[in-house]
């Protein structure tokens, strides 16, 4: 059911209102779907919260719908977002913000950063934009070239990252051109007259050299060692 995938998405993010739950039950019942529970709920007053919350979460029970909370996991969320999309009810711009919204909101993975690095490339080429950033800073400049395939495969390599969980930080990774070596970078130390830049750079973790570019922004290279390296036994290093 489109409209409740995208009530459970709207909940999880914290965006609805009680109206929008009486609505749904009553555009739900309209389109000739029977549950007692429904019934009670498109009756409800919004003003009454608690019951509304109640009959929703009973409503969802009687169709079989698993119900997502405010601080509903990433996964699940992505999952709603996913079948939208693949459903055609999400256009390729609104998954890919609400994806990058992921990420906003769970900093502690990575899983959702290339959706935000594609989203920041889409809105440095919006005619409008006025992103400091170049394009292609954030992402291959051709993916715009064509989204569907671009989000596909990031469809391939998100359940590859989630199948292969030692690889967490692998969308940060750089490629040093001193020494050859890909992986996580570590801070770039400077000397104390760089204490007062807010924005330093990064280094490569083997070498220290700062002449690195981020190997992990590109999808086919992440896809590629994915392929490559997701069932292996050893940890990521900063080895080529």
């Amino acid at each position: 059911m489109k409209e409740i995938s995208r009530l459970l998405v709207d909940r999880a993010f914290g965006r609805v209102n009680r109206e929008d739950y009486v609505a749904w039950a009553v555009d739900a019942l309209l389109a000739g779907v029977e549950s007692p529970n429904l019934e009670v709920l498109a009756g409800l007053d919004p003003a009454e919260w608690s019951e509304v919350d109640e009959y929703f979460a009973k409503s969802c029970a009687d169709l079989g719908v698993p119900i997502t909370q405010s601080d509903a996991g990433s996964l699940e969320v992505a999952a709603l977002l996913r079948s939208l999309y693949a459903e055609g009810d999400l256009p390729p711009e609104t998954l890919i913000a609400e994806m990058g919204e992921l990420h906003s909101r769970h900093l502690q993975t990575n899983l959702f950063l290339p959706w935000a690095s594609l989203q920041a490339e889409i809105e440095s080429r919006h005619p409008t934009s006025q992103a400091w950033w170049p394009k292609g800073l954030f992402y291959p400049a051709d993916a715009l070239d064509d989204l569907r395939s671009s989000i596909e495969r990031e469809w391939q390599i998100f359940d590859l990252m989630i199948a292969y969980p030692r690889f967490p930080e692998l969308p940060t990774w750089v490629y040093c051109r001193t020494c050859s070596s890909r992986g996580v970078p570590q801070p770039e130390v400077r000397s104390l007259d760089w204490q007062i830049d807010l924005n330093p750079g990064v280094q490569c973790a083997a070498c220290g050299s700062s002449d690195v570019f981020a190997v992990g922004r590109d999808p086919a290279f992440r896809l590629t060692w994915l392929l490559a390296h997701g069932g292996g036994v050893e940890e990521p290093s900063n080895s080529a």
